[in-house]
């Protein structure tokens, strides 16, 4: 009997051990549902004030300042092409020799028929002068001194006549030369020895092309010519006394481009 009593009271005491065990364990579960979650992180930075610019991209085409029609002024049989295509070339080079010899002969023909008015004209003059004198004395009549005097006239005007033809001639032996007006990079020959190039010809070359300063033209919508014509009028973003807006200008996908300033619209 003192046995069994002592075992009921054990196992009571051990289902009340465990039942307090549950309670603790549910309020330690209702606490930490109760509980504030953490405050999140924020992150913090100094604000930063500066100017910004307003940048447009547009797509356009390059134009050289200059650029000229290459075309013989005399005609021939080309001798020689002195350039290669796409050689950069100075003001005053010779690209293409025309072949001059008839022209040569032909300043040798004018250089004679000066040499031979030339000599006419020196009898021609020294009769005028000689009759000058004579006429004074009634040695010789005033028509023959006319006639003297006008013959040394027409020796004068021959002379001159000779001599305009000599630097035609001249002019047209150097035009044998085509040459290059222009520094620059010049294209591809059109002519090429052998073939005569006649004074109606097409350009003998595509057009030789400065390359220190260039054109760059591009199209634009009303609404943004309008906003940056009224910023140059405003004085913003203007680089210079005419309000000239500056731009860069380059290859898609570079850095580093050469700067420039807007021009005129057409």
């Amino acid at each position: 009997m003192s046995l069994q009593k002592t075992w009921g009271n054990i196992h009571l005491t051990a289902l009340g051990a465990m039942m307090l065990s549950f309670l603790l364990v549910g309020c330690d579960d209702s606490v930490a549902q109760n509980a504030a979650p953490p405050a999140p992180t924020v992150s913090a930075a100094k604000v930063l004030v500066k100017s910004i610019s307003q940048w447009d991209s547009f797509n356009g085409r390059i134009e050289a300042v200059e650029s000229v029609q290459l075309r013989p002024r005399v005609s021939g049989y080309i001798d020689k092409v002195n350039y290669t295509d796409g050689q950069e070339v100075k003001k005053g080079q010779v690209l293409f020799t025309i072949d001059d010899r008839t022209y040569r002969a032909a300043l040798e023909q004018a250089q004679a028929a000066l040499a031979r008015a030339k000599t006419q004209a020196s009898p021609a003059q020294s009769e005028a002068n000689r009759t000058d004198k004579l006429v004074h004395t009634n040695l010789v009549s005033r028509e023959e001194w006319e006639q003297r005097r006008s013959a040394a006239v027409q020796a004068q005007a021959d002379i001159r006549a000779a001599q305009a033809a000599v630097d035609a001639a001249q002019l047209n032996l150097d035009f044998t030369k085509v040459t290059a007006p222009i520094d620059g990079r010049a294209s591809r020959a059109l002519i090429t020895s052998g073939n005569r190039s006649p004074l109606a010809t097409p350009p003998a070359c595509s057009p030789p092309v400065s390359q220190k300063t260039v054109y760059v033209y591009f199209d634009v919508d009303e609404s943004t010519y309008l906003h940056y014509q009224n910023l140059a009028r405003r004085g913003q973003g203007a680089s210079s006394d005419n309000q000239a807006l500056p731009v860069e200008i380059g290859p898609v996908g570079e850095e580093g481009y050469p700067t420039g300033q807007s021009g005129f619209s057409r």
